[in-house]
Order: structure tokens, then sequence, then C-alpha cells
């Protein structure tokens, strides 16, 4: 019997073992998986009450996910995600992508054009697995992160609007794709902190407002800001960690409240 992923549109799998125990099982029937069972667990979740946060600045992926830890207003940890190996693979299948669609817009050979697409299929397929993988694998590390701190998840990205208008807009090409993800990522954070007990929050902070002086910030080239005011300067996925540590109490003590509850989750194995 072997782990499989579950059918699109159903809750992914959590962690089985943290303390869950199998409350049901069905079994289903797919026309891509097949016969499969669904495990479902319950899990017992007494809320935490952090003196910790753990805020996540989600950009696009080649601009990479920027995260820190703040004790007591105080920075104590970054984090930059993910892997660069990660972005360069993506950059380097959609360049494939480009020239085969290409290739096949001039093909003039059904048979030969056929075939074409089916590679950029392929590859569009294996893409979407690339930031698939990505995305678990930064929300696991993310939430691993607040569990052992005991801290909130406080996420600073782009809006649904915004996101939306973006992908729609002419910031097409190499770009657009890599906005894919952003979403799921979101989404995964805040499944993976309910499933732990872990406060989530979703806070607008500023990446071009000079977090010492309050002055609007100018662009030095490389993505860093810098303030005509004061000197304060940095890369601008940093600034929003610096608003987080300066709104710290203020965040904290807007922490969503919520009673001991018992969460249910999924788990999908393909006979």
């Amino acid at each position: 019997m072997q782990t499989q992923n579950p059918p699109t549109g159903h809750p992914t799998s959590h962690h089985a073992d943290d303390n869950a125990v199998i409350k049901a099982v069905d079994i289903h029937g797919d026309h891509r998986l097949g016969l499969y069972v669904a495990l479902v667990f319950a899990r017992d979740v007494t809320p935490v009450k952090p003196k910790v946060l753990v805020i996540v600045n989600i950009n696009r992926l080649d601009h990479g996910v920027v995260a820190g830890v703040i004790v007591d207003g105080k920075i104590v940890k970054w984090l930059k995600l993910p892997d660069v190996s990660v972005v360069k693979e993506l950059k380097r299948l959609h360049q494939r992508v480009r020239e085969l669609e290409k290739r096949a817009a001039r093909e003039i050979d059904p048979a030969g054009r056929a075939r074409l697409e089916e590679e950029v299929g392929r590859l569009k397929s294996k893409r979407f697995g690339v930031i698939r993988d990505a995305v678990v694998k930064m929300a696991k590390e993310l939430v691993g992160l607040a569990v052992k701190y005991h801290a909130a998840i406080v996420v600073d990205g782009i809006d649904e609007r915004t996101y939306s208008a973006r992908k729609q807009s002419g910031e097409g090409g190499a770009r657009k794709h890599l906005y894919d993800g952003l979403g799921q990522l979101r989404r995964r954070l805040q499944r993976l902190a309910q499933w732990y007990g872990l406060p989530y929050r979703e806070v607008r902070l500023y990446s071009t407002v000079c977090p010492r002086c309050g002055a609007k910030m100018r662009e030095a080239g490389g993505r860093r800001m810098q303030c005509p005011a004061c000197g304060f300067s940095d890369h601008r996925d940093n600034i929003p960690i610096y608003w987080a540590k300066r709104r710290y109490w203020e965040i904290l003590q807007k922490q969503p409240v919520f009673s001991a509850i018992t969460l249910l989750t999924r788990k999908f194995l393909h006979l």
C-alpha cells in the first residue's frame, strides 16, 4: 500500500501521527487514481498563547520568501526560501516551454506540432510539480519554526486583488508563472497553523517606508531601498520584517483568540 496525493479539491494530508486518531475509513474510486482509501484523522488542539512572532514576507518565487523570528521585540533569526536551485530550475523549464511553443507555432506538419505540444504539456506539468514541492517544503519549514518557538504566524503577502491583477497584466513571460504558488503557500500555512493550534494573521507591512523614521524610501538598485532622511538601507524584502519588529507588541496583542477544538483531516492511500 502506497501513500498517494489526494484528488484535486480534497484537503491535503497533514502529519497524521501528531496525537491524531482515526475516526473513519472511506473507500473511494477515481478515474485517475483508481481505488483508494481515505483515512479521517481527528486531533484535539489546544491553541498556543504566543509570545513570539514568525513573520513571513511572501513574494514572487524568484524574489523568495523572507521570514524572521521576533522575540521580545528583537529579531533573533532570519530565513530565506526557497533554495536558489528551485528558482533556477523554474526559469530553465519556463525558457524551454517558450522555445517549444514558438517551434510548435511555426511547425507545418500536424504530427510534428502535436509532438511539440505534448512536450510543452509535459514540461508545464513538471513546472507545476516543482512549484508545488517548493510550497510544501517552505510551509513545512516555516510552520516547524513556529512550532519550535510556540509562535504566531504573521504573513505579509500580496492581497488577492493585486495577485490576480499581476497574473493577468503585462507582467508575463518568465515572471508570470513565478507568481504561481503564492496562494498555495498562504493557504497551506493557514491550514497547518490551525492543525498545530498556532495563531495565524495576515498583516500588510511596508516595504518602501523606512522602519526607522517613517520617510518614503528610494530604490538603490538590486532591490535595495535607502531612506533619504536617515540613511537606513536594506533589501526591500527584509523591510517588512523590520516593520513587524517595530509593531511587535501591537501585532502580538491582536492575535486571534479561539478555544480548544477538534480538527479533522484526511490521508489518502492508493490500493
